[in-house]
């Protein structure tokens, strides 16, 4: 019963007190960047990505999203 308490009060803890307030982290975001070469661009509205960059930070980590069903 020990254990279980203290796991559940590591993770309740870390959920509170871990995490940061949203309005005070600064961020650029770059919209509408497109990832083909002109003259490939078939539609280019579908093509394109939009990038959030953390202000402050010299490497800020990546974090790549796949969304679609081509890749099956």
């Amino acid at each position: 019963m020990k254990r279980l308490f203290l796991l559940l009060f590591t993770f309740w803890y870390g959920q509170i007190y871990g995490q940061v307030a949203a309005d005070t982290l600064g961020y650029r975001e770059i919209s509408d960047i497109s990832y083909l070469a002109p003259e490939d661009v078939v539609t280019d509205s579908l093509q394109r990505l939009n990038l959030v960059l953390p202000e402050g930070v010299s490497q800020p980590p990546l974090l790549v999203w796949i969304g679609g069903g081509a890749w099956s």
